[in-house]
């Protein structure tokens, strides 16, 4: 990637060209469904995550007076949080018959070690 910017033209003479960098702090939060054993974290960054192939090409605005240089997305910490089991709609004696089924977070996590092993 150059240095210098390729949108300069006759018209610009006279005009002076800066570049601005700036950071920004991105936060995503995403649900992510696993079978007990699996890690949530593990499926997450197999399928999650921002798509890094086109930050490059469509996070950027670019118009007549800008032109986009250079953009990258950094990984940052991480935490998993339990949110609930789905189960069957406790309310509904048919449930089972009608695929009634809601997220219910009294259900226990069962946590997974690297072996897959339940604690």
């Amino acid at each position: 990637m150059s240095n210098k910017p390729t949108f300069i033209y006759k018209d610009d003479l006279g005009r002076k060209v800066y570049k601005v960098t700036n950071y920004y702090t991105v936060k995503t939060e995403e649900f992510v469904k696993v079978h007990e054993g699996e890690d949530p974290f593990d499926i997450w960054l197999d399928q999650g995550g921002i798509n890094h192939s086109q930050v490059g090409h469509q996070l950027l605005n670019e118009g007549p007076h800008t032109e986009a240089h250079y953009v990258e997305a950094f990984n940052g910490d991480h935490e998993v949080e339990y949110v609930g089991t789905v189960t069957y709609n406790e309310d509904n004696e048919y449930a089972e018959e009608d695929g009634d089924v809601e997220l219910n977070e009294w259900v226990e996590e069962k946590t997974v070690d690297k072996t897959g092993t339940s604690c």
